[in-house]
């Protein structure tokens, strides 16, 4: 179940673009009191006024908002659509981009499986030996992890 800022069930705050508002920012700071510290902060970023740092969840936006300004609920509006997911055109660039990473990423190191990229069964205590002897979270993984989010840079910048 999905839990807002302060812990409680809250299955209304699956954002329309399909992101969890309970896990914003913005949204926290607007629902905890110890949080207005960071409130005061963030509005010092955006150079806008504390009480503009708000936001009630993007299924209920109200005139003072952060949400009024999304562009995600701006396309929506303008296609008369609830939810990104409705949209066949951003689920088929979707799948175009997921698509681009994996092969950029499969294209770079012959495959994307865990398993095949460090040569080890992880499953196997002698897998887990080895994978902490050898340090191959440092000395392998970072930089798959690394060469994914480029990757995935690209393909969103695309």
């Amino acid at each position: 179940m999905a839990r807002n800022a302060e812990g409680n069930e809250a299955p209304g705050l699956v954002g329309r673009c399909g992101l969890f508002c309970g896990s914003c920012d913005i949204y926290a700071v607007s629902h905890v009191p110890a949080l207005d510290e960071r409130r005061q902060r963030m509005a010092a970023y955006f150079k806008r006024p504390p009480a503009d740092v708000a936001c009630e969840g993007c299924q209920i936006v109200t005139p003072q908002c952060w949400g009024n300004d999304c562009t995600i609920l701006k396309c929506l509006g303008g296609r008369d659509l609830a939810y990104c997911d409705e949209c066949t055109e951003a689920k088929e660039r979707s799948y175009e981009r997921a698509a681009h990473v994996v092969g950029a990423f499969r294209g770079r190191f012959g495959t994307i499986l865990c398993r095949e990229l460090i040569d080890l069964d992880l499953s196997e205590p002698e897998g887990r030996e080895t994978y902490q002897r050898k340090n191959i979270q440092d000395n392998y993984c970072v930089d798959y992890a690394t060469a994914a989010v480029k990757a995935a840079y690209e393909a969103i910048a695309s």
